[in-house]
């Protein structure tokens, strides 16, 4: 504990002041030269509490002599575990910038369009949980000095004829991209580092331990070679870009190497050895039973990450009133035939079912940590070389803007496009000449819906959760339905009224089931952290 030199009391870190402040006699002390007699002995290492949280396994450190009896990552209340440790003094630390009433704003700001979240979104006491955590990063340096020959061509087109001209280029490169960086934990998810990013690399300043005076560091156990390859990498492939624009600019296209291992040694990569840091980070957690929803906001620049699960009964009453809006609506506008009605109906149940299809992927991607390079290092620590290598190029890219999520959700889109119009014009349209059409239009959704039930069975696991087969099987009877239906062609409307009753019945379990995994993909499950090694025993270099 950080005593005040005048009255003794513990010292904290004000954020608005960025000096440790007491608040018994207000005396204020410059934070990166404030040092204790102990502490000076210490030199590269300094004395912490390492708190445990007995449910889950974290760790988290502090300079104080007690705990919230509140841990963060599983939103248990308990008595942490305590004891003394020493722990290596990180290079470089960024300190907080934003407040626990900034962290609020920003949280109701993103939730204010959140209709159907928790009703503890709202509750003052709840967002007063924010806790401020040091997360331990690792950054890297990397630095080009080097002339860089390559081909490139131009092509132009004089009358009927397409010429090419070929050229040899050399362009010098001569610069350094400083502080690449990746978090050192295991307990916090990549995932979630990736969307507070950016934190500005130039406001880091010396470590000193007084720092962290009010605040909580969670421990690395992430080796910094899990991340140098990525490092190296990431810098690459800025430099060939800006080499590449270079080229360019002279109205030229460059021929750029495929492979990543030969763009680096044409510009002469260098990427120095990793280093240690603590970034600043705003942590709040929402538990319902064996699931948790996390709201991160960045220490140091206020971008926000959140899990927003949906409230079923809130949901549900919002549903029932625009549902009945919509039908009053479209009732006195729409007549449909009793044919057009159940095709339509087989249009939501396969709809429904590639939702459904698509939220197990994601589900399963989540549950699996497949993105999640940090705890994939750890876990499979002894296939470091092959396997972390392999899932940090594939979470480059993403960093580059290749979102898997952003693609399946314009998949889906396209899909609900064709579905609700294209196919309905076609059938209404063509029906008129082609006798069998809506057989044949009720086959090609079968087929979709198929297709979208046989993907989400292929990722099942029934004995683990059983719902996950009846939910979308309910959807594609529903489909199954209406083809037979179509094919058949009863002579009263009745029947194919029954049929899509039926096939909505089918929809709605289906959609039931939807929400039910939406929340399961807004949340995630209680992590267990019992294998950890912190601290120095992770952190050496």
């Amino acid at each position: 504990m950080y005593e005040c030199p005048n009255c003794g009391a513990a010292l904290r870190f004000d954020i608005p002041t960025q000096k440790l402040k007491c608040d018994y006699c207000n005396g204020e002390y410059d934070p990166g030269t404030y040092k204790t007699g102990k502490e000076a002995e210490e030199g590269d290492n300094f004395g912490a509490t390492v708190f445990t949280c007995t449910q889950c396994g974290a760790e988290l450190i502090s300079t104080d002599n007690s705990a919230t009896g509140f841990c963060t990552y599983c939103g248990a209340s308990t008595v942490l575990a305590s004891r003394m440790s020493t722990e290596k003094k990180p290079e470089k630390i960024i300190p907080f910038t934003i407040s626990k009433d900034d962290c609020k704003k920003a949280f109701r700001k993103a939730t204010r369009t959140a209709l159907y979240s928790p009703r503890e979104y709202r509750d003052p006491a709840f967002l007063d949980k924010f806790r401020g955590i040091y997360i331990p990063y690792w950054f890297y340096d990397a630095s080009f000095n080097n002339d860089v020959t390559m081909q490139a061509s131009k092509e132009y087109r004089r009358g009927d004829y397409l010429y090419t001209e070929n050229y040899t280029t050399t362009t010098k490169i001569d610069g350094t991209y400083d502080g690449i960086s990746y978090d050192a934990s295991s307990s916090f998810d990549d995932t979630i580092a990736d969307v507070i990013a950016p934190y500005h690399i130039a406001k880091m300043i010396p470590f000193n331990p007084s720092y962290l005076c009010g605040f909580y560091a969670d421990t690395a156990d992430v080796s910094k070679e899990t991340y140098a390859e990525m490092a190296a990498d990431a810098a690459t492939e800025e430099a060939m870009d800006r080499v590449r624009a270079s080229i360019a600019k002279k109205g030229l296209t460059a021929e750029v190497p495929a492979s990543m291992a030969k763009q680096r040694m044409m510009l002469g990569t260098n990427c120095e050895e990793g280093k240690a840091a603590m970034f600043p980070v705003w942590f709040l957690t929402w538990r319902n039973k064996d699931r948790l929803a996390y709201a991160v906001i960045n220490g140091e620049t206020g971008k926000v990450s959140m899990d927003l699960p949906v409230d079923l009964k809130r949901y549900g009453v919002g549903t029932a009133i625009i549902a009945a809006v919509l039908f009053l609506l479209f009732n006195g506008t729409i007549t449909m035939t009793a044919t057009v009605t159940l095709f339509w109906s087989s249009l939501l149940a396969v709809v429904a079912g590639i939702i459904y299809a698509n939220e197990i992927t994601s589900i399963n991607n989540r549950e699996n940590h497949t993105d999640d390079i940090g705890f994939n290092a750890k876990i499979k620590k002894k296939k470091a070389d092959n396997a972390a290598v392999r899932v940090a190029r594939t979470a480059e890219k993403k960093r580059a803007g290749n979102k898997n999520a952003g693609y399946a959700t314009w998949v889906i889109i396209l899909w609900v496009a064709i579905a609700l119009i294209v196919l309905p014009i076609l059938l209404i349209f063509v029906s008129e000449f082609v006798k069998d059409m809506p057989g044949i239009m009720a086959t090609i959704v079968l087929i979709i819906g198929g297709i979208a039930f046989a993907s989400t069975v292929r990722q099942e696991n029934p004995s683990k959760d059983k719902s996950r087969i009846y939910e979308p099987a309910c959807a594609f009877a529903g489909e199954i339905i209406a083809a037979v239906m179509c094919w058949i062609k009863p002579v009263n409307d009745w029947v194919y009224y029954i049929g899509c009753i039926l096939c909505l019945l089918g929809v709605a379990v289906t959609c039931i089931g939807i929400i039910k995994k939406y929340n399961v993909l807004a949340t995630r499950p209680i992590p267990t952290f019992y294998d950890r090694k912190g601290g120095n025993d992770s952190a050496k270099d």
